[in-house]
């Protein structure tokens, strides 16, 4: 994206400064031209036009587990359902609810083993 966006500046004449319209077009070029599955894979816009539409009832079903989840939380943490919450409490048994909702429903899994170590870039690789 970066590169997208420099070459756009560039070419514009103004490559020391970006603005939101050299961003959005970059984003574009790169949803329309780039290949992250490979060169003969489809484009981001392709896969995105090819989603699987969450529909109404869908919508429903995932709202009523969630609030099943959030119920459940709250009696774990000795909260009555029905009752006030501060803010926060309330944020995290929302938090508690959609984590556990999301695995339920199978679009959030989890797998054990290692996480890799992020790719570090060269100035913070000579840091000693």
């Amino acid at each position: 994206m970066k590169s997208r966006i420099e070459r756009r500046v560039a070419w514009e004449g103004h490559p020391e400064v970006w603005n939101a319209e050299d961003v959005e077009a970059a984003r574009r070029e790169a949803n329309a031209l780039a290949r992250p599955r490979g060169g003969l894979g489809p484009t981001p816009k392709v896969l995105w036009k090819s989603r699987e539409r969450v529909t109404t009832e869908s919508r429903d079903q995932f709202r009523e587990l969630v609030e099943i989840h959030r119920n459940r939380a709250m009696e774990e943490e000795g909260k009555s359902p029905s009752g006030v919450l501060l803010e926060q409490e309330a944020r995290r048994m929302d938090r508690i609810a959609l984590r556990r909702a999301l695995v339920d429903h199978g679009d959030l899994l989890f797998k054990r083993g290692p996480i890799p170590l992020g790719i570090k870039s060269q100035k913070t690789a000579n840091i000693t």
